[in-house]
């Protein structure tokens, strides 16, 4: 009986290193803390006629937002708000900057966003994108801007790294337990680590709240596709 559990150790510790086991190390909590904050600055609104929000995304770089194809299905140039640029206490965003309709996946609920000339200064920090596939059990966090109401974010846990066919019928989406709500469709779940893991993409109610995102591979695609 010892060698057999001694066995099943070193496997499982010989396999840690392994391709898609890589786990990350648990952070403090001071240092979700500070990659919470960054993320935060990473994360947009996009804004109505009315300076209300009605989705989110993410800063990938100083010029691009990743957000959800069911976001931008109704125009082609939008407004986003900063959440440096976010006011509490009246609800509003001080300021809004103009982007258009980069690129949109063709399977997919996932779409970039380019800044229009001319480019203005906007402070964000740029949220990187996981290089590896989501783990069952792996840490989230979902945040957005939920009904139009500043910035949110909620805490759970990947439930199925891979499913198939939600919105359409090769769509690719993780699912998870962090809550999510109207308006954060679009914006990001990241890993405890502050990296992109997918994107809001929709929600289900029942008795239990069944949260749906993009597949990072589906977000790798279309950015090799945009470029």
């Amino acid at each position: 009986m010892y060698k057999i559990v001694a066995l099943i150790a070193f496997l499982w510790s010989s396999c840690m290193g392994c391709a898609g086991y890589d786990l990350p190390r648990p952070l403090s909590t001071e240092e979700i803390s500070e990659r919470f904050e960054l993320a935060l600055s990473g994360t947009v609104a996009l804004i109505n006629d009315h300076g209300g929000a009605f989705c989110s995304g993410s800063w990938i770089d100083d010029q691009t937002v990743l957000t959800a194809r069911h976001c931008v299905d109704e125009g082609d140039q939008f407004r986003v708000g900063a959440y440096w640029d976010y006011d509490y206490e009246t609800n509003t965003w001080r300021n809004t900057y103009a982007f258009q309709l980069h690129a949109v996946s063709e399977t997919d609920d996932v779409a970039l966003l380019r800044q229009m000339p001319p480019l203005e200064r906007v402070p964000h920090a740029n949220l990187p994108i996981l290089s590896r596939r989501p783990l069952i059990g792996e840490r989230v966090f979902a945040i957005g801007a939920p009904m139009g109401f500043g910035y949110f974010h909620s805490e759970g846990r990947v439930i199925a790294p891979l499913r198939v066919g939600a919105l359409g019928p090769e769509d690719r989406w993780t699912q998870h337990s962090a809550v999510t709500h109207p308006g954060m469709s679009g914006g990001p779940v990241l890993t405890e680590n502050g990296q992109i893991l997918c994107v809001t993409s929709f929600i289900i109610w029942s008795k239990s709240t069944l949260a749906g995102c993009v597949h990072i591979e589906a977000i790798h695609e279309l950015l090799r596709d945009s470029q």
